[in-house]
């Protein structure tokens, strides 16, 4: 529920466990989609409520606004225009950091090889040696597969890789509480951390919390748009990247050490 949606979580996720378990991905997929699914339903209904509560106490939202005190000169950066140059560009550079993840991980096959490229990724940009053209490029690669291919992607694994029967199988009294307690925890938390840190909590919670147990990157435009607060999508976006992440680097890591 918090691995960054299908594309960036579900999948990824089942390779690594089918991988570990010597079983069908199929199988592990069908067990993750009923709590991925899930997860994103009661996300959207707990948007819709945390925008009535934010009507109801005015002090708790921001109407949109994350932070309870902006500086002038913090200004939304401008998408750039797009360029075929540049989609070619971002591609070759997605290829290199799979690459590259997939070399260091047969030298280090305790951690996955997405979860390799995450890393790879992160530090470049927190070291800051990648060029801004190529992180406009990489940008403009993502919006693409993103907007093209995720209904082919949601649709191939539907037919192909969905076991309806034991999605049904999965679903029971105790599987709908523990992704109520997921989501409502992790909402929760995002609130009381995000005023702690000087956000409006009801933002907070939608963004760092519900955008990050939906179906990425579409989830959080549904959790957006039943929360009225679509300018947030940004923050969301990254809230969702960042979580997929890091629970991809922990399931890799963690999935060696008990299995």
């Amino acid at each position: 529920m918090m691995g960054g949606g299908m594309g960036a979580g579900v999948v990824p996720l089942s390779g690594m466990y089918a991988e570990a378990l010597n079983a069908d991905a199929s199988m592990m997929i069908s067990r993750m989609v009923p709590a991925s699914t899930l997860g994103n339903v009661m996300a959207i209904i707990g948007a819709g409520l945390l925008a009535k509560l934010g009507d109801v106490k005015p002090a708790l939202s921001g109407n949109g606004r994350l932070m309870r005190k902006m500086d002038q000169d913090m200004e939304e950066t401008k998408s750039s225009a797009l360029d075929l140059q540049a989609l070619g560009t971002g591609l070759i550079t997605s290829l290199l950091f799979f690459l590259l993840g997939t070399i260091i991980n047969k030298f280090v096959p305790a951690v996955h090889t997405y979860a390799w490229m995450i890393i790879l990724v992160a530090v470049s940009k927190a070291v800051g040696i990648i060029p801004h053209m190529f992180e406009t490029a990489a940008q403009q690669w993502s919006q693409f597969v993103m907007k093209n291919w995720t209904s082919a992607l949601l649709v191939g694994i539907g037919i192909a890789m969905i076991d309806l029967n034991a999605v049904f199988e999965s679903i029971s009294p105790m599987y709908l509480l523990l992704v109520f307690i997921v989501v409502g925890g992790v909402a929760l938390g995002a609130g009381i951390g995000g005023y702690l840190v000087g956000f409006f909590p009801i933002e907070s919670a939608i963004t760092a919390g519900l955008c990050t147990t939906n179906m990425g990157g579409t989830g959080d435009i549904a959790v957006l748009s039943a929360s009225k607060r679509m300018e947030l999508l940004p923050f969301a976006q990254i809230a969702t990247r960042i979580c997929g992440a890091l629970v991809l680097i922990v399931a890799s890591i963690l999935i060696q050490v008990l299995f």
